[in-house]
């Protein structure tokens, strides 16, 4: 027998939605041959930032999408992120709804806001769309030719107001012209940064 979405909705300010473990199974009872890889892009005793891909039955990528937790939010920071990752990831194909609100989580944080059901077909259009976007990406990422979103997400975050300015002056407002090489470099100054603010405290 089919899955059946409806079955599993969940209210939420009145609106029905469906959880990322409801996607899963939805997702597995339609596309049992393909495959969901997840990994981590940045990861510390503070935060974590998971990048989460689906492939279909001939290992071609149908969507990427990632997500971030803080230990400041949530203890198990790890699995939260990923499961923001696998959530959004689905999102894209159509499974649920298109994330929009990034203080919402699973359990007492929805991973993304609801919509009606029946606009599932928007939320695949969205989504066919967004991938063209993240297929160019991800080759470009594949080829070395530009930093993963997990990087600038990462730089972006860690910078000073004054400093992220500079870096937007010459790479771009979202750093889009930042090489993988670049951004490896830049990170791990941040991260010596941390380590060494962390290590005076």
């Amino acid at each position: 027998m089919a899955f059946n979405p409806k079955e599993h909705l969940m209210s939420l300010k009145g609106k029905d939605y469906l959880q990322v473990m409801w996607r899963l199974v939805w997702f597995r009872d339609e596309k049992p041959d393909w495959s969901i890889e997840t990994k981590i892009i940045e990861m510390d005793a503070e935060h974590a930032v998971f990048q989460a891909m689906i492939y279909d039955d001939q290992a071609v990528p149908k969507s990427c999408a990632h997500g971030s937790e803080s230990k400041r939010d949530f203890g198990d920071f790890i699995e939260k992120a990923e499961t923001k990752a696998v959530g959004r990831a689905l999102a894209m194909l159509g499974y649920g709804t298109q994330f929009t609100a990034s203080e919402l989580d699973e359990g007492e944080r929805i991973v993304d806001s609801p919509v009606q059901l029946g606009s599932r077909e928007a939320a695949q259009e969205a989504g066919k769309k967004k991938l063209a976007e993240v297929e160019s990406r991800i080759e470009a990422a594949k080829n070395g030719d530009m930093a993963a979103p997990g990087q600038v997400a990462f730089i972006k975050a860690n910078l000073t107001e004054e400093e992220l300015k500079a870096r937007q002056a010459k790479f771009g407002d979202d750093l889009e012209k930042m090489t993988r090489a670049e951004a490896e470099k830049m990170v791990a100054a941040l991260q010596k940064r941390i380590a060494k603010a962390n290590a005076g405290h």
